[in-house]
This record gives C-alpha cells, sequence and structure tokens, in this order.
C-alpha cells in the first residue's frame, strides 16, 4: 500500500503545554500515532511526573 492512501490527522490539546515550534504536537497515519515535542512534566509543578518512562507516559 503507498503512503498517499493514508489519510494524515493532526492531533492538538489545549491540555499540554504550549509547543515550543512550528510543528503538530501529533499525527496519526494509519494506525500508527507520531507525538513531537512532549515530555512527561507535571504542569502544577514544572518536574517530571516520575522517574521512568511509563510514569511519565501516563502523565
Amino acid at each position: 500500500m503507498s503512503s498517499s492512501q493514508f489519510v494524515r490527522r493532526i492531533i492538538s490539546t489545549t491540555e499540554a503545554g504550549p509547543i515550543g515550534g512550528p510543528y503538530s504536537q501529533g499525527v496519526v497515519i494509519g494506525h500508527t500515532l507520531y507525538l513531537s515535542g512532549s515530555i512527561g512534566l507535571d504542569p502544577t509543578t514544572g518536574l517530571f511526573a516520575g522517574e521512568g518512562v511509563q510514569e511519565q507516559a501516563r502523565q
């Protein structure tokens, strides 16, 4: 299947912090979600939401 047959859907939310550049917060192509500029910070403290990738991703 060629890439031209996939629909690209832009994802954005106001619940995340402001993005720091001219890019999308996320893009869905086919069955894959691509994220950019997202890190696991707790918005109330500004600190990482946990020590591991699982806690930060869940945040």
